[in-house]
């Protein structure tokens, strides 16, 4: 996203980082009679998990083949959507998939994570994937596919291992060497727990609030008793910070970026850091103009409608 943002021309400062509840996600949360229910009474063979929204665009089909590939194992399937139904036709110790169309929720959730053997995330278009973050924490490694938001979390061959997309022998390579290697697999545990042990929710916010501050300090000018808190709003060039409405990204003249925080209502004051002063009404003009003209096109029409209905 990033990229993509600094391709169109914007200046990106960081990335909000992804986190998780690491007390409701957590190894202790393992419970071998969930297992055995997930196996059809067989624990002790490999068991894959997917956990998350049951649909189309997330290759679902694609789990097809690790079943074909690897016969002794069992793939739980923990979620809704349009093709949950379609799974739970093949619900089954025969077809050795776990699938009843459910949601899990709390402890039951928490407990459905930490007793496979490994996470696929076989979805080619996940903007954030945080069923990654929650599968590390309950120390089962992850096999995602290399593309979206998933490579920011996943690192290749320490925490699990990625394939590329449309690789589905890669995806199965990846899934037999975590199910069929103990050590291997609790390598990737014990590197999954680390990473995610400083990724709690009050982590990420502290993050966020460091980089306000580090724009403000590069980018921005304190007056004291005109942009003050609790409303304050800096100019950081190509983005506006505003504790009320957040990051607006606005790139273009001065007057399309000030239109962009007046509309917002909610600014009180707004820094011009190349001039050192605030924006005046030269910049609000062409904004001020269009409003006003919109009023009277309005007051227009509703008066030749008045006049042709008396």
């Amino acid at each position: 996203m990033m990229n993509i943002l600094r391709d169109i021309g914007m200046r990106c400062e960081d990335i909000w980082p992804p986190a998780v509840d690491i007390q409701q996600f957590s190894p202790s949360y393992y419970d071998h009679d969930l297992r055995s229910k997930f196996t059809f009474g067989n624990p002790d063979k490999p068991l894959v998990i997917y956990i998350g929204r049951v649909a189309p665009e997330k290759n679902m089909d694609a789990l097809n083949r690790i079943l074909e590939r690897f016969p002794d194992a069992y793939l739980a399937i923990i979620g809704k959507g349009p093709d949950a139904p379609k799974w739970a036709r093949l619900h089954g110790k025969e077809n050795r998939i776990f699938c009843t169309n459910a949601h899990y929720h709390g402890e039951t959730l928490s407990k459905a994570f930490a007793v496979a053997d490994v996470f696929v995330l076989p979805s080619e278009f996940e903007t954030l994937g945080n069923v990654v973050l929650e599968s590390m924490a309950s120390g089962v490694p992850v096999v995602g596919c290399n593309a979206g938001g998933i490579p920011h979390m996943l690192s290749n061959e320490k925490t699990g291992l990625l394939f590329e997309p449309g690789d589905l022998d890669g995806m199965c390579e990846a899934v037999g060497r975590i199910i069929y290697d103990r050590e291997l697999r609790e390598r990737f545990k014990q590197a999954g727990l680390e990473y995610t042990s400083n990724k709690s929710w009050r982590h990420a916010s502290e993050y966020v609030v460091a980089l306000y501050e580090k724009c403000i300090r590069r980018h921005g000018k304190l007056v004291p008793g005109v942009n003050a808190p609790p409303e304050p709003v800096y100019d950081v060039g190509p983005i506006f910070v505003d504790p009320m409405i957040g990051v607006a990204p606005r790139p273009g003249s001065e007057g399309a970026r000030i239109d962009a925080l007046a509309s917002a209502g909610t600014a009180s004051t707004v820094v011009d850091t190349r001039s050192g002063g605030p924006f005046g009404m030269r910049s609000m003009l062409p904004w001020l103009l269009s409003v006003m003209f919109g009023v009277l096109v309005f007051v227009f029409v509703r008066f030749n409608q008045a006049s042709n209905n008396p």
